[in-house]
Parts: C-alpha cells; structure tokens; sequence
C-alpha cells in the first residue's frame, strides 16, 4: 500500500468586496474573480490548497466559521481593496492571534484610504487601470511578490510575531500558551475525525444507511457542550449532510437544537427554508394540502426573516423555488390567477437572485425555464436578454472540484437547457452526450437526471405549437430517458 499523500498547507483567501453601497458590488464581485484567477496559479505553485471564502461549500459562514478558518489556515491573504469592514475584522483576528502567515494585499490606488499605514502593515500594492481592470502583467507580478512572501516566511524571515501579539505576549512559549494551542488542535482533529464520519456517510450509496449513521453521529454530537465552538462546525456538516441525503425531516428536527448563533446565520435559515419547501411538496403528493401549506408558509417566514443586507442569490433562490411550488400547487388546484400570481414571484425572485450575484447561474437558469413556462409576449423578448448572460455565467462558473463533484452534471445540464432554450440544437447534442457520459460517475444520483427532464418538460409543453421545436425537444427527452434507466 503507497503512503498517503501529506495535505497541504492551507491558503485561504479573503476577497475584496464591498461593505456598502449596492452600485459598488457588481464591480467587486468581478474585480475579487479576477484577482483570484490571477494569484490562485503562484499560491498552487508554492505547494499551498488555496481556499476562496466565498466558493467554500456552504458560503454564507457566519462570523464564528470565519474566524475558525482564519484560525486554522496556515497562510491566508486577505485583499483590502474596497475597504471592507468585514476584511478588516478578519485582518484583526489573524494579526491579534498570531496565528500563521497573514499577507495583505490591496489596488495601489487604494491604499491612501486604508485605516492604517499600509508600509507598516507590509501590504503588497497591485496596479489597477483607470477604468477598474488589472493587466495581466500587473497580476502576474502580484503572484510573484506573493511567491517571494511565501517562501520568506517558510525560511522564517517574515516578521512572525505581529506588534499587538508581542505587547500581550502570545508570541513566548509560555506553557499557558502552549496549553491553550493544544487543546484547540485536540479540539481540531477531533472536529475533522467527526466531519469525516460525515462525509464518509454521506458518500454511502444506500440512503437509508447513510441517514442512520448520520443519526448515530447527531446523538453523539448533541451530548457535547454547547460552548464547545468548534463543533458548530460539525452542527452545519450534518445539518447539510441531511440535505444531501434529502432527510429533510431531520433538517428540521435539528434545527432547534442548534446553537442560537447558528440558527440565525443565513445559510442555516436559508436550508432550513429549502427543507420546509421540499417538506411541503412532499405533503402535496400525499394529497395533504393543509400540512403543505403550513410547511411551505414556514419555509416563505423562515427565509424572509433573513435581513436584506445578509441575503444571497441562495436566499432568492430558495425564495424562487417556493414560489415556484406554490404556483404548482394553485395550478393543480385549478386556481388560474393564483397560479399565475406564484409563478410572477417565482420569476422575480429568480431574476433578483442573478442580478445581485450574475455568477451564480441557478437562479438565472430557472428564471429562464419559468419565462419560457408562462410564455407572455414580453416573455420571449426578455429571454433573448436572459439566455446570453446566463450562458456566459455558466461558462464562467468554478471548475468542479473534489468538494463539489456534482457541479459537473449541473453545470452540463444548466448549459442544455439554456441551448433550448435558444434552440441551439447542435450545442443541445454536445450537452446531451456529456450527461449521458458522466452516468457512471460514483456521486450521481438518479433524480439528477429526473430535474432535467422536468424542466425540457416544461420548455416542450411551453412551446407545444412550434413543431420543430417539439420535435428535437422529443428527440432529446427519450434519448435521456432511455439511456439514463437503471440496468
């Protein structure tokens, strides 16, 4: 048997975006990518697993996981462009705790209107043009000085021990502080022993199992102390473990015993709304239309409650997904308006998703499926907007990765139901076959494949007078259907 390959230092990367102001966000969100495609390539290159914060599986973390992933990272640059409170409290935790290698960096431009002197706190200055954007050139440069950085403080000859903790003395190796390290690392390897369990029961395949072992673990987990901060982190795997598994039940069966700091994070409310939804649909099937209305109720008060400062385009998605079921629910009842009414809030959500963060393309996805679905003449027009922006956005998303496997089919089948939606027939057959080739793939799950053909559903019913496009629709649909069976 081969020796396991050591992990690597861990480099987590604090983007620059903006703290108010929400004409500034756009450009913050696009200037915080192209920093990172710029330095990511020299932070591999110096033997490092670089982390962004915001593409972290969860994102949305609470102060309390920001500050675990600042404590725990070996090196971790943190842009200050854009003067970004939350960046700069991130940049008191690492410099007071003295805890690994902080490297700030931050736009030339910019560094006039830092709150300190930027020469003392050592910040590595990059060039931005006049009009926002950064050359090539002046990137490649900022990973080099980067590199320098890296490999002077693996010599030891960065300045290790920052002013404030020489003042307090947690730069000495008292043994109070040598205690104290051990006893938050002990904690530590005990919170990546239990996030492991997890992880290797939400890889089992049997669901029933998998849920059972996640149950064993939750009761384990609950008799610890509440105080015990580092098992939030445990609390939030297992709360999205449940969702990966689809035991929303046990989602909102945990909830309440989550710590109150926990609960009131977006991410949790946000899940803990998706649950409810999905909770409330599953009660429609079964004909329980009081229970299903009182869940999806839940689920609309559970994600509304979330500050306007705080929401996401997750937040409005979730948003748009119980719309989008409450408008399925009128129909079937046979409520026009009220079908139509849901399906308008749907939409809106969705397109407010996108906006606030065009990265993201779920939720611009499903705004296009839902336009095509309700089929008003402004519809047809608005999509011919839509569809581009939202293929440019997938094409621009993150590589799948080992964190976040499944991103493989759903941006594939993101990219066939965009292609017809533009009746894009040759792009369609490229995605077609990609989905098909990634059947064998250990993490996927049939009902993948079942929320693709629902929605190139929708598009046919939607366009059921254009013959042509049914019929390429059709040819689509059964090859998906007959290749995708199980065996």
């Amino acid at each position: 048997m081969s020796a396991p390959t050591p992990s690597r230092p861990l480099c987590f990367f604090a983007p620059a975006s903006a703290s108010s102001g929400a004409a500034e966000r756009p450009r913050s969100a696009l200037h915080a990518d192209v920093v990172w495609r710029g330095i990511r390539p020299a932070l591999v290159a110096s033997g490092l697993e670089p982390l962004r914060a915001d593409e972290e599986p969860g994102s949305g973390l609470s102060a309390r996981h920001l500050h675990e992933r600042l404590m725990v990272a070996e090196f971790v640059v943190e842009d200050l462009t854009f003067r970004d409170a939350n960046i700069a409290d991130a940049v008191g935790v690492r410099r007071g705790a003295n805890l690994g290698t902080t490297l700030l960096i931050c736009a030339a431009k910019h560094l006039s209107q830092l709150p300190f002197d930027p020469w003392k706190m050592q910040v590595i200055p990059y060039d931005v043009r006049d009009d926002g954007s950064i050359a090539p050139e002046a990137l490649t440069a900022l990973g080099a000085t980067l590199t320098e950085r890296i490999a002077a403080a693996r010599r030891g000859t960065l300045q290790a021990v920052p002013p404030l903790a020489q003042v307090v003395g947690m730069g000495s190796a008292s043994p109070t502080a040598h205690e104290k390290a051990d006893v938050f690392l002990l904690r530590m390897r005990e919170v990546s022993a239990v996030t492991e369990r997890i992880s290797d029961a939400v890889a089992l395949g049997d669901t029933a199992q998998a849920v059972a072992q996640l149950d064993a673990i939750r009761a384990e987990v609950l008799q610890a102390p509440g105080d015990v901060i580092q098992l939030h982190t445990v609390l939030l795997a297992l709360f999205l473990g449940y969702r990966e598994k689809e035991a929303y039940a046990q989602m909102a069966s945990l909830y309440p015993h989550l710590p109150r700091e926990l609960q009131r994070t977006s991410v949790v409310r946000e899940q803990l709304g998706f649950a409810n939804n999905r909770l409330a649909e599953a009660a429609a099937k079964q004909g329980n239309k009081a229970r299903s209305q009182e869940l999806r109720a839940q689920a609309l008060a559970v994600v509304q409650d979330i500050p306007a400062t705080e929401r996401s385009s997750e937040t409005f998605g979730i948003l748009g997904r119980i719309y989008k079921g409450l408008s399925d629910a009128e129909a079937q009842a046979g409520d026009t308006a009220a079908a139509q009414a849901g399906l308008s809030e749907a939409i809106r959500m969705y397109e407010e998703g996108f906006e606030l963060d065009p990265r993201d393309y779920y939720p611009g996805v499903n705004a296009v499926t839902l336009r095509i679905a309700r089929g008003l003449p402004e519809d047809e027009s608005e999509l011919n907007n839509l569809v581009p922006v939202v293929r440019f956005a997938v094409r621009r998303a993150p590589e799948p990765n080992a964190l976040r496997p499944a991103e493989a089919y759903w941006q594939t089948a993101t990219r066939l139901e965009l292609a017809c939606a533009a009746r894009d027939w040759r792009d369609a057959s490229k995605h077609v076959e990609a989905l098909l080739g990634l059947k064998g793939e250990p993490w996927m799950q049939p009902w993948m494949y079942g929320t693709t053909l629902g929605n190139l559903n929708k598009q046919r019913k939607a366009r059921a007078g254009e013959p042509d496009t049914v019929q390429k629709l059709d040819e689509i649909i059964h090859t998906l259907e007959q290749r995708t069976r199980p065996a």
